[in-house]
């Protein structure tokens, strides 16, 4: 009975959070949906030998105060 009250406890607490974000997005124009990251925006270091480029990020719809 505990570990249901958690829970419940817990679901309440993250609802609001996750409500509130529901509509935040995160788009690249340089990452194209259900693709790789090209080879220029991989990591150069850590056995990687990429360009370590950052991909250009767009979001829109933040949760306040973010």
């Amino acid at each position: 009975m505990r570990h249901a009250w958690s829970l419940i406890l817990l679901t309440l607490a993250v609802l609001p959070g996750v409500s509130s974000a529901a509509d935040f997005r995160l788009t690249s124009p340089t990452i194209k949906s259900k693709s790789t990251i090209g080879n220029e925006h991989v990591l150069n270091g850590f056995g990687c030998s990429g360009g370590n480029v950052s991909p250009e990020l767009r979001w829109t719809n933040a949760p306040k105060d973010t």
